[in-house]
């Protein structure tokens, strides 16, 4: 009897020994799984950070890009300030109001000693352009094509010039409305200084 329960007593232990080392063991696979799955997303988020493309063209200040420039970049990362200024372009149509243009020229065009007049000029044709636009056409067909200019999309707009040769460099957009045989094209104009290429005009036809 004494024997037959020193038995019982001994399988009772090595059962929980067992159920110990099942549930330790269990244990450590989750561990290792979760530290597994933490490695693989800091490693995800790192690749990711990796592959962040930094812009080309710094449009903090005055706008301007690298001498050794990407073109293609150059010309994708403009298309937003394109479809921006042909918006603005339709409200003045539309009011007569000049001042969104002007502020952005003020604060993207540079004139310094050597471009000096840069934002000037870049005005007056703006004014020019407006008034040309408004001479050849009625009232309502004005008020009509700046309706029109004001659904421009980045992806509906033409690459009308993209050159650059020595120390200048202009990419030209055009946007036609529906409905409309003529469109607006809007011109940034670059000039190499001091290793970069810095926004000198901005110009509509």
């Amino acid at each position: 009897m004494e024997r037959r329960s020193k038995n019982l007593r001994k399988k009772a232990f090595m059962s929980s020994v067992i159920a110990c080392s099942l549930l330790f063991g269990a244990m450590g696979v989750g561990a290792e799984a979760n530290a597994s799955t933490t490695t693989v997303k800091q490693a995800a988020k790192t690749t990711a950070t990796k592959h962040v493309s930094k812009a080309t063209v710094s449009k903090k200040g005055i706008m301007s890009f690298s001498k050794s420039f990407n073109k293609k970049k150059v010309i994708n990362e403009l298309k937003p300030e394109a479809a921006k200024l042909i918006k603005v372009y339709a409200d003045t149509l539309k009011t007569g109001k000049t001042n969104s243009f002007y502020t952005y020229v003020d604060k993207h065009v540079i004139d310094s000693s050597i471009f000096k007049g840069s934002r000037k000029n870049t005005k007056n044709s703006y004014k020019i352009s407006i008034k040309n636009t408004k001479r050849y056409s009625t009232k309502k067909k004005t008020i009509d094509f700046a309706n029109g200019l004001k659904k421009v999309k980045t992806s509906k707009l033409k690459m009308e010039q993209s050159y650059s040769k020595g120390y200048s460099a202009n990419f030209s957009y055009e946007y036609k409305p529906a409905g409309f045989y003529n469109g607006v094209k809007v011109s940034f104009m670059f000039i190499q200084s001091n290793g970069k290429y810095v926004l000198t005009a901005v110009h509509f036809y």
